[in-house]
């Protein structure tokens, strides 16, 4: 399967065998090259439109690998938000490049509503799986200038539910 670069077949078998980190390194590598293509569409002034069908699908096969691995990787979590604190990145560099194109600057807006609610949902998703002093040490670190604006709403939320487990 890994030598016929046939996705489905191979991460079903790494699941099988409980081999979560395969299974996560080719889901994810399978969703950066979907990111590339995103970004290399933009740089084209087309639509992106037909690439977040195959985005959405890998991104929900690492969310389940993150949570079917019965905690024995709590690091997927992390390792998930990393990359999308990339493809923030990313993006954001886009947008300072993109300021006159007006079409360019829209899509690489648009890419970046849609990463940003993704980190959300992936933060709101790993309070289940995480413990809550992890996840806000690795807020912390990632967000050292942001003064936890955007993330106040989460943090709030993760302290008032972990409150109620108390």
């Amino acid at each position: 399967c890994e030598n016929a670069k046939a996705y489905e077949p191979c991460l079903y078998l790494y699941l099988k065998e409980g081999a979560f980190d395969k299974a996560f390194k080719l889901a994810s590598g399978k969703l950066d090259e979907v990111f590339a293509n995103i970004i290399n569409i933009i740089d084209k002034e087309k639509d992106f439109d037909d690439l977040l069908n195959d985005f959405y699908k890998y991104l929900n096969d690492v969310k389940s690998i993150c949570e079917n691995n019965n905690m024995q990787l709590e690091d997927l979590w992390f390792k998930i938000l990393n990359i999308f604190y990339q493809y923030e990145g990313k993006v954001g560099e886009l947008l300072k490049v993109h300021i006159f194109n007006i079409k360019k600057k829209n899509s690489s807006e648009r890419l970046s509503k849609i990463i940003s609610k993704e980190i959300k949902e992936l933060m709101e998703k790993m309070c289940s799986f995480v413990s809550v002093t992890q996840i806000l040490n690795f807020v912390s670190e990632h967000n050292k200038n942001a003064g936890f604006k955007e993330f106040r709403e989460l943090i709030t939320k993760i302290l008032s539910s972990y409150s109620n487990f108390t």
